[in-house]
């Protein structure tokens, strides 16, 4: 169709009539008439596209933690940090939203912050849960004696 010498292909023209309203829809060059995903939905004898299906959030994959594993002192503390991967690729902090557990809170205790504190000698293991997947980091304490019987504690040491 041509109005005043230009073409009107690429474009959507109404045209009105004594009885009825006539849609006349063209794709443009090289696309489809339902567009990207060429789907139509038919209403009352109308024809229009449908959106696509709404995308599902990301949901958790893993959580790994990180921080020091190795404690050299009763009472020394660490900050953990929970990071969960995500199934579209991404990673995210989930640290504070994470519960924490201690294997053994005789050698280690965590806090709901991820905040690890030695109380004794030996080993521990820290676990951060979130929406349902575990990570978990083995934390070592080891108590190294402080004072004169330490050689790094010596008056002129070198």
């Amino acid at each position: 169709m041509k109005v005043n010498s230009r073409s009107l292909t690429p474009y959507v023209v109404l045209m009105w009539t004594a009885i009825t309203l006539v849609f006349v829809a063209t794709a443009p060059v090289g696309g489809s008439p339902g567009g990207p995903d060429g789907q139509f939905q038919t209403q009352n004898g109308s024809r229009r596209r449908t959106p696509p299906p709404p995308q599902s959030p990301p949901t958790v994959i893993s959580i790994a933690i990180s921080g020091t594993a190795a404690l050299t002192a009763v009472g020394q503390t660490s900050s953990l940090t929970a990071t969960a991967t995500l199934t579209d690729g991404t990673t995210q902090n989930v640290t504070n939203s994470s519960t924490w557990a201690s294997s053994s809170s005789a050698v280690a205790t965590v806090s709901s912050a991820g905040l690890v504190t030695a109380v004794t000698a030996g080993t521990a293991t820290m676990t951060a849960t979130y929406q349902g997947k575990a990570g978990t980091l083995g934390i070592t304490v080891s108590n190294t004696p402080r004072g004169p019987g330490n050689a790094h504690d010596r008056v002129g040491f070198v």
